[in-house]
């Protein structure tokens, strides 16, 4: 399963990042954590020692005591094998600063916390530090009128002891639980002023004296909260003015996803966009979708791509399982979404981990026990005689030319119109290809390529999808293409079907009609008679999974038909 999860991380950066100054996706946050008690004695296991008092079900974040336990730097550098790039780590003011003052601190907590921080960086984890969770020293309690500056002067000492390992800062992880904390002879609003202004100075001390190297700092908000801070000039620092990114306490509620866009939606009325990192992502009622993990997650980022989201990072720590058996200490990105719930639920009712594997881990398993001699000689090794290099190209995309030389519609016609792309292209020209075959083949000369996979048009050949009459003038088209092609020493492989049924095939009832079986055959074969002395790579349909899910069972291609479980199959 780690190889489809590498490829949701490759796409989860695909997904990202519209005009950020963070140097793009290298800097794209992946992040789990924080250390809790319950994960460390789960991870002490059958190879651990008894060197730390850890409680099974004890879910309350980890207070750094010396020493560490030993197991940490395996358990670390397993978190980052999986593509996890920051870890989370809460700090504790109370025991920092057990008197609320930076003039007499701990020095075996601030030890041990470097020591902490040291281990993630060795690791090649980047801390992504929260200044202040969970319980406040009890002067700052009794001295509300002062909190903004004690707050202030526990931030500088923080920036000061660790600024040196730490590039990225939020001043509170969970507003609602220190308001709780503050006393309550003051309103709400009085205490949400009082952590606006010591965020505020926290983060001008940051600017001002510790951030040269290009460090930032921000504070964790409940996503639903964010436009009521707006309202208000008072607290809108809080979303806007001293923050360098939003960063969100967000639930995805897999049964409702509307629910989810509108939160989304709520968020572009901050003006200019701002850059948002997931600090905290909880998925809610998604056992019973009995959806595979890696689904969820490109469910949540189309969500937050068809919003253009300003996406800088997320919490991956709901997809982490970690486990220690009598070997080794080792996590990955888990492939059952209910085992996962389940132990987060009660590890002691939840259901054994001995679960079906998926195609995926099956196959990642089959390579687990090659020797390092035998990964290395098929990482070196040579691209078999014979094995072509090449590009492809689907005829919708490229073509243009929609309605000229006799060509008929296609079920992506009215689609490409109604949802005209980036750069305003539509079916008229999209790449122009059909005026630019000459073009188009010096261009995969420079490119070198040894095949080119195009796409011919159904409706350019049959304009109704059936006849005795093929259209001359598009078959003249797609003689002269694979004539180019062959002049320049480039191998054609054409594809019958890149998703473009004619429409007047559709009108009929498209692929749901068993009479387009006789159809598509009528048409191959006039296309193997017509261009098969020269073309001798064929494929029948591109992605037809594809074509029969999203064009007819989630309505998000053309044809458009929404029926999953019906229609798609």
């Amino acid at each position: 399963m780690e190889l489809v999860w590498h490829l949701v991380l490759i796409v989860l950066l695909s997904f990202s990042c519209w005009g950020l100054d963070w140097k793009s996706d290298r800097n794209f946050i992946s992040a789990a954590g924080p250390l809790t008690t319950d994960l460390l004695h789960n991870l002490r296991g059958p190879l651990g020692n008894q060197e730390s008092p850890f409680v099974t079900g004890d879910k309350e974040i980890y207070v750094c005591r010396q020493p560490l336990p030993s197991f940490l730097p395996e358990y670390f550098s397993s978190v980052r094998a999986v593509m996890i790039t920051h870890y989370k780590v809460f700090l504790p003011w109370a025991q920092l600063l057990p008197e609320g003052s930076s003039e007499n601190p701990d020095k075996e907590t601030v030890q041990c916390y470097r020591q902490l921080l040291e281990a993630l960086k060795t690791a090649q984890l980047q801390p992504l530090v929260v200044l202040h969770h969970q319980t406040l020293p009890a002067s700052t309690i009794q001295r509300t009128e002062a909190f903004a500056d004690l707050f202030a002067d526990y931030a500088s000492f923080i920036f000061h002891s660790f600024g040196d390992l730490v590039e990225i800062w939020f001043t509170f992880s969970d507003l609602e639980e220190v308001i709780m904390e503050l006393p309550h002879q003051e309103s709400r609003s009085s205490r949400l002023q009082i952590l606006t202004d010591a965020h505020r100075k926290a983060y001008e001390i940051y600017h001002e004296k510790y951030a040269s190297q290009g460090g930032k700092l921000s504070v964790v908000l409940r996503a639903e909260a964010v436009s009521e801070l707006l309202l208000e000039p008072s607290t809108s620092a809080l979303a806007k003015d001293a923050v360098d990114f939003l960063s969100l306490d967000l639930s995805y509620e897999c049964q409702s996803e509307a629910d989810f866009r509108q939160k989304l939606s709520k968020l572009q009325t901050i003006e200019p966009k701002v850059k948002v990192f997931i600090f905290n992502l909880k998925l809610q009622d998604c056992l019973s979708t009995k959806k595979n993990p890696s689904d969820l997650f490109f469910s949540l980022l189309t969500a937050l791509s068809e919003e253009q989201m300003l996406t800088i990072g997320f919490d991956l720590s709901t997809f982490l399982s970690c486990s220690s058996s009598s070997k080794k200490r080792s996590c990955s990105l888990t492939d059952n979404l209910t085992l996962q719930t389940a132990l987060q639920l009660d590890p002691e009712t939840a259901v054994d981990s001995s679960l079906p594997h998926s195609a995926y881990q099956r196959v990642w398993e089959m390579f687990a026990n090659q020797s390092r001699a035998e990964r290395d000689a098929f990482l070196q090794d040579v691209f078999p005689e014979g094995f072509l290099w090449g590009v492809s190209t689907g005829a919708f995309n490229v073509e243009g030319g929609w309605a000229e030389d006799g060509r008929g519609a296609s079920i992506w016609d009215r689609v490409g119109h109604q949802n005209t792309a980036k750069g305003q292209a539509t079916p008229e020209v999209a790449s122009d290809s059909y005026h630019k075959v000459d073009t188009d083949v010096a261009l995969l000369r420079g490119l070198r390529a040894q095949v080119y996979k195009f796409s011919i048009s159904w409706s350019r050949i049959f304009p109704t999808g059936q006849g005795q009459s093929p259209n001359l003038r598009g078959v003249a088209y797609y003689n002269m293409l694979i004539d180019r092609l062959l002049d320049s020493h480039i191998e054609p492989m054409a594809t019958l079907s890149h998703w473009d049924l004619p429409q007047a095939l559709q009108d009929r009832g498209g692929w749901q009609n068993e009479s387009m079986v006789d159809a598509f055959l009528d048409y191959a074969a006039f296309c193997f008679s017509t261009f098969g002395d020269r073309v001798k790579l064929w494929v029948t349909f591109h992605e037809p999974w594809v074509m029969s899910y999203a064009g007819y069972g989630t309505g998000q291609h053309a044809p458009g038909i929404s029926s999953p479980g019906v229609a798609s199959f």
